[in-house]
């Protein structure tokens, strides 16, 4: 288990694949793999480097999806109560959603997605570059929305936001940060760029309002 704001870990696995996880991450994996498969549980962002075996498929289950690969590289990002969204870097993976009803293959730059509210799975392209930033310590804000960055900061730095007094529209940003960066940093940077203002409150939340 990864907490908020402890960074990035990797854990190599007894076949030798490697994951990276992310901030407010979970994995569960056996010590040794069972004859015929090898299987993993994984809660929050994690990327996968898979060895290749053609004989015991490589399965990585999440709460409402489960991907099959062979050996490849891929990142999965399945954070409670957000859309679950698998991304493949090369090689070829088989995305099936939790209730069976649906399942697409992922060639490379491409995202499957799918959303909290439904079972079905769209496909779409993706930089992939933009999407696996996290994993070589970036921040990738590049047409993020204000909100969805917040749950990135969130976790990233272990702070909670109230956003109560934002406009409902999103703001639309572009960019990126180092996490090494402190979070005064990445604040004023936001800050600037979104045109809002942090204000620490006494309930220890950071409140967010939009300057006029």
């Amino acid at each position: 288990t990864v907490p908020r704001g402890a960074g990035l870990y990797r854990v190599v696995l007894s076949d030798g694949s490697m994951i990276w996880l992310n901030s407010d991450s979970r994995l569960e994996y056996p010590e040794k793999f069972a004859k015929g498969e090898r299987k993993v549980r994984v809660t929050g962002e994690a990327f996968f480097d898979v060895v290749r075996d053609t004989v015991k498929p490589f399965i990585v289950e999440t709460e409402r999806q489960t991907v099959t690969v062979l050996g490849t590289e891929f990142n999965v990002s399945a954070y409670p109560s957000e859309s679950v969204m698998t991304t493949l870097a090369s090689g070829k993976v088989t995305v099936m959603s939790g209730n069976g009803t649906g399942a697409v293959v992922l060639i490379p730059g491409e995202q499957s997605v799918l959303n909290t509210n439904s079972d079905h799975l769209v496909v779409r392209q993706v930089d992939i570059e933009d999407v696996v930033s996290w994993k070589n310590g970036i921040i990738n804000i590049e047409n993020m929305a204000l909100s969805e960055i917040l749950k990135v900061v969130s976790r990233a730095y272990d702070v909670d936001f109230a956003t109560e007094s934002l406009p409902t529209e999103d703001i639309i940003l572009r960019g990126s940060i180092s996490s090494d960066e402190t979070l005064e940093v990445f604040l004023a940077v936001l800050s600037k760029v979104a045109d809002v203002k942090f204000k620490m409150r006494t309930d220890g939340k950071i409140e967010v309002e939009k300057l006029k």
